[in-house]
């Protein structure tokens, strides 16, 4: 009698099983990543965490409810005047100065609102491409002065350089202390967009917290910003300082 070949339909019922099994795993690790995901959206509170200090820096986080974009304030304070640091925060040339490159100031509305574009390196990642609206405001009774930007990715027509940022809703708050002083708070609400997951993006904006506010209150007390911003002469009609009048 010749022997059975082993090439028949066993061999081939076998594959099918382990298709099927393969097929019915990825489901179920599809479906268990929608549900996490779902979860860990729509769960979080308006209250702030905190993280611990570092160099005089003091960083908190928040996860709403109904978002996967995770919340940072940072605060800390330097000596500064009102006048010298909103100048700071409207000057597009400081990006020689933070990090950030190909600045472009879109509109001058008014002395306190323009819109501009400029450009972060995320290596490595694809560039990042912000374009914003840049408010500026100053609350009468305590003097606190706030620098709002407010992304805007519409407003100009794509660009290849980068990935447009989709969201940003960054603010920065200078309320005046004593002896010269001013309490700073960063608070960092963005989402770059692209593919990178929202929790790598968490782990950036949590360094971004800390690294801002240190970098700023060492460049204050620098030469370069105190011959760029520093003259006592030079007044914004919008901001007044604590100790005017």
């Amino acid at each position: 009698m010749e022997g059975v070949s082993s090439t028949g339909p066993a061999p081939a019922r076998k594959k099918g099983r382990i298709k099927r099994f393969l097929l019915r795993s990825l489901l179920v690790l599809v479906a268990a990543a929608v549900v996490a995901h779902l979860g860990y959206k729509y769960t979080g509170s308006d209250e702030w965490h905190a993280l611990p200090e570092k160099d005089g820096v003091k960083v908190f986080w928040q996860k709403p409810a109904g978002t996967t974009i995770v919340k940072y304030k940072g605060t800390t304070r330097f000596r500064s005047s009102l006048t010298s640091i909103t100048r700071f925060m409207q000057d597009p040339t400081t990006c020689d100065d933070v990090g950030c490159t190909d600045y472009v100031v879109l509109d001058n509305v008014s002395p306190q609102v323009q819109y501009m574009s400029f450009v972060y390196n995320y290596k490595p990642f694809n560039k990042r491409q912000f374009v914003v609206k840049v408010d500026v405001s100053q609350d009468a009774a305590t003097k606190a002065v706030k620098v709002h930007y407010l992304g805007d990715p519409d407003r100009i027509p794509p660009n290849d350089c980068c990935i447009r940022v989709p969201h940003m809703n960054n603010l920065w708050t200078f309320k005046p202390a004593a002896n010269g002083e001013i309490d700073v708070e960063y608070i960092v609400d963005m989402y770059e967009g692209g593919m990178i997951p929202y929790f790598v993006y968490s782990t950036i904006h949590e360094k971004t917290a800390y690294i801002a506010l240190r970098n700023i209150g060492n460049f204050v007390v620098s030469d370069k910003f105190k011959e760029k911003y520093g003259d006592p002469s030079v007044r914004l009609a919008y901001i007044e300082e604590p100790n005017a009048g």
